[in-house]
C-alpha cells in the first residue's frame, strides 16, 4: 500500500469513527430529552428511554424511529397509578405537529393494589393470590342474616381488552358464627365483578393479567397505536 493510500485509509477510519461518535452522542442527548419530557408529562421518577436503530441521525431528521423502549415509567390515568411501566414501540413517528404514533407497542404495566382499590366494588380489597392467575379477595357477604367480610381466592382474566374479570371461588369457605360454629358459604355467594383499566391509548388492549406481591401486572399490546405524550 502506498503512502497516499495509507493516508486515505487512515482518514476514512477517522471520518467513520467521528460520524459514529456524533451519531451516538446525538442518540444519548435525544434519549435524555425524551426521558425528561416523559417525566414532566407523566410525573414520578424519570424513566429510562432507549432509541434503537443505526444510524440514529437520519431517524431523528425524519422523525421516524425504528424502535423506542421505555423502562420504569410511572403514569396516572383517571386516578389509577401505573408503575413501573415497561414498553417497546416500533415504527414510531414523531411529526412536528400532531400526535405521536407507533406501528406496534408491547409491554407490561403494574397497577399497585392500593391504587386499584378505587376501581373495586364497595368493601372489596384485592391482594396477590396463591397462583399468578388468582388474587386473594376480601369481600362482604351476607348469609342467613349474618354479614361479614371473608377472604376468598378469585380467578382473574381479561375481558374486552379493557377490563379484568374477577371470579371469587367460595367452595370450602365458611362464615364464622356464634359459638365457634362455621356456616359454609353457598356456591355463588359472591358474584363475579369486573375492574376497568383506564387510560389505554387508542389501539392498545390488555391481553393478559397476573397477580404479584406489588400489584396487578397487565400485559398490553397494540398496532397503529396513538401514544402521544405531548
Amino acid at each position: 500500500m502506498t503512502r497516499r493510500r495509507r493516508r486515505l485509509a487512515v482518514l476514512l477510519v477517522v471520518v467513520v469513527v467521528g460520524v459514529g461518535a456524533l451519531d451516538q452522542g446525538a442518540r444519548l442527548v435525544a434519549q435524555n430529552v425524551a426521558a425528561r419530557a416523559l417525566q414532566h408529562r407523566l410525573g414520578g421518577s424519570m424513566p429510562a428511554v432507549s432509541l434503537g436503530g443505526f444510524p440514529f441521525l437520519p431517524q431523528a431528521v425524519a422523525g421516524r424511529y425504528r424502535d423506542v423502549t421505555v423502562h420504569d415509567a410511572v403514569l396516572i390515568r383517571d386516578g389509577v397509578t401505573f408503575g413501573p411501566v415497561d414498553l417497546t414501540a416500533t415504527g414510531v413517528r414523531v411529526p412536528r405537529h400532531g400526535p405521536v404514533s407507533a406501528a406496534t407497542v408491547a409491554g407490561t404495566a403494574v397497577i399497585p393494589w392500593s391504587s386499584l382499590a378505587s376501581r373495586l366494588p364497595s368493601g372489596v380489597t384485592l391482594a396477590a393470590g396463591p397462583q399468578p392467575d388468582t388474587v386473594t379477595a376480601k369481600v362482604p357477604v351476607s348469609v342467613a342474616g349474618i354479614s361479614a367480610r371473608v377472604d376468598v381466592t378469585a380467578s382473574i382474566a381479561t375481558a374486552n381488552g379493557t377490563e379484568v374479570t374477577v371470579t371469587p371461588q367460595t367452595a370450602g369457605v365458611s362464615l364464622p358464627v356464634l359459638g365457634g360454629a362455621q356456616l359454609p358459604l353457598p356456591v355463588g355467594a359472591v358474584a363475579p365483578f369486573t375492574v376497568a383499566i383506564p387510560g389505554l391509548p387508542v389501539g392498545m388492549a390488555v391481553t393478559a393479567v397476573a397477580s404479584s406481591p406489588t400489584g396487578l401486572v397487565a400485559t398490553v399490546s397494540g398496532r397503529d397505536v396513538v401514544v402521544s405524550v405531548r
